[in-house]
């Protein structure tokens, strides 16, 4: 049979084609074209009958197959290349045309079909999230315990402590409201009743990827809780088992406060001014009623020398904000302060300080006797504090 032979246009592949054929497809490069009838051409490179040929080294290559090989570039990267051979035996770096061609589709083909399909993959989700399909809705009877979701807390001295809920997890506070029966004033041995209270009926809520709704058939028990460990201001010193370690660094604090205030106060130059002796005498502890706030008076009967002349003031040191812990350990910034008891005035009413003798910090500071002392402590002050507790030495 005689054969026409012509180089393929886009590869360069020497092909057999019919005499009168008018269109032929290219056996190595897959290319469409017309056949010019006055086109003759001989081409030498000889194909085998695998689809080889032989190059002038005696490697056999299959003309326009995609090979691949691993260079080093300048930066001593290493990086896949493509290369081919044509009709001929020679090389060419790349893809042959028919693989560019392949992956060209490909590529197209990839982008058509993303094209397509993100808008239908959006509109099922779009649907799936929003159905109202029953039964993924989870009701309370199914395992919701809204007092799971909450932490419960007080904090403050007994007496003034405040309630706090606060969320466990987030996105359950849009459900409802946790009302607690009691808020503010708390002491230990309080119990406060928490209940929740759904906003809406028949709504649907998601929260953390499940779905609640409540109904007028939904009940909803009680949340009880004891409040406890709260600090106490100072009562009653043996009731709330205060040491006598305790009181004896008030005592301490309040002698050196003692020292320190009246002999300060005192210093009129060359005045021979000393505080010569100081007598325990006891405690009282009370609640000042405006704020709670509990105070320990230490008692003291204080001997004071001016100029060899002895003076006998009754003197108590307070201490305000003491609170006992739970176990029994004081708390309190151990400030001292000492009580007054008046200003001294001269005979036209006046303020003198410089009186003969000073009486000035001796009458400020101090009370004449101690029933002046104790009266004033209990009763004179009965609109502001009341008295839970008092020791007198023997």
């Amino acid at each position: 049979m005689n054969v026409k032979k012509m180089d393929c246009p886009y590869c360069g592949a020497n092909l057999k084609i019919a005499p009168n054929a008018t269109h032929c497809r290219c056996i190595y490069c897959g290319s469409d074209f017309q056949i010019d009838a006055n086109v003759e051409m001989e081409h030498k490179t000889v194909v085998d009958s695998d689809g080889y040929i032989t190059l002038e080294n005696g490697e056999r290559v299959k003309p326009y197959h995609n090979y691949t090989t691993v260079q080093t570039d300048p930066q001593g990267e290493s990086r896949e290349y493509d290369f081919y051979y044509d009709h001929t035996g020679k090389m060419h770096w790349g893809a042959p045309p028919a693989e560019k061609l392949k992956r060209v589709k490909i590529t197209v083909l990839t982008i058509l079909i993303a094209i397509v399909a993100f808008p239908i993959l959006g509109l099922i989700w779009f649907v799936s999230d929003n159905s109202s399909d029953t039964t993924r809705k989870v009701v309370y009877e199914e395992g919701f315990d809204p007092y799971s979701v909450i932490a419960v807390s007080a904090d403050g001295v007994s007496g003034l402590a405040k309630l706090h809920i606060t969320f466990t997890q987030s996105g359950y506070a849009s459900m409802g409201e946790w009302t607690a029966s009691k808020e503010t004033g708390l002491v230990n041995g309080d119990v406060v009743t928490i209940q929740f209270v759904p906003k809406a009926l028949d709504t649907q809520y998601k929260v953390q990827d499940r779905y609640y709704m409540f109904t007028a058939n939904d009940t909803f028990d009680e949340f009880t809780y004891t409040v406890s460990g709260l600090n106490e201001y100072v009562k009653d010193l043996d009731e709330q088992g205060v040491s006598a370690e305790d009181l004896d660094k008030f005592c301490q604090i309040a002698e050196e406060e003692i020292d320190n205030t009246m002999l300060a106060s005192m210093d009129f130059g060359d005045a021979d001014f000393k505080v010569t002796d100081i007598d325990y005498l006891g405690y009282i502890t009370r609640i000042k009623k405006d704020y709670a706030g509990g105070e320990l008076l230490i008692l003291y009967k204080v001997t004071l020398s001016w100029y060899g002349q002895p003076y006998e003031k009754y003197v108590p040191i307070g201490f305000k904000n003491v609170q006992v812990t739970s176990d029994g350990a004081v708390v309190s910034d151990y400030k001292p302060y000492l009580k007054v008891a008046g200003v001294p005035t001269d005979s036209v009413g006046e303020t003198n300080a410089f009186a003969k003798p000073p009486v000035w910090a001796v009458y400020v500071y101090g009370f004449d006797s101690f029933s002046t002392m104790e009266t004033t402590l209990l009763f004179g002050d009965a609109g502001t504090y009341d008295i839970t507790d008092g020791h007198y030495e023997d």
